[in-house]
């Protein structure tokens, strides 16, 4: 070499101040074309709904991506829907899958009213439960 040091992106970065985005935040990332970004309690919940348009009494999946604190959530995910006007929610108890890297798919999921409606997700983590509201219309 010709008497000079090589540097890292790391070292400059550090530098400066900044640093290189953590392997978990790489992983963790927000749904593309979510229909909502929640935050709440150290966490980031992006989702959307699958089909994107939602019908009265047909079945929909919600896809979610959760990143907390430590990168990825692993933990409990509850999802309901209510409407808050009339004090009542859904009529079907969803299924659950966990895919990885904070991702999970909630199916069986009906609305049968028209009318403003609210998904709340409660999160399950190490320092207790977190809700995170999102209000909805179909």
């Amino acid at each position: 070499m010709n008497g000079r040091r090589r540097i890292g992106a790391s070292a400059v970065l550090l530098a400066c101040g900044l640093s290189l985005p953590a392997a978990a935040s790489e992983v963790c990332a927000r749904l593309p074309e979510a229909k909502d970004v929640l935050s709440g309690g150290g966490y980031e919940l992006s989702y959307r709904t699958e089909p994107e348009a939602i019908r009265l009494n047909a079945p929909f999946a919600l896809l979610l991506a959760v990143c907390g604190p430590e990168g990825p959530f692993a933990g409990r995910i509850d999802i309901d829907a209510d409407m808050p006007a009339h004090r009542h929610g859904m009529n079907y108890q969803p299924t659950f899958d966990q895919l990885g890297g904070g991702r999970y798919r909630a199916a069986i999921l009906a609305l049968h009213m028209r009318g403003d409606w609210r998904f709340r997700f409660t999160l399950h983590g190490a320092d207790g439960p977190v809700r995170l509201d999102a209000p909805f219309r179909p």
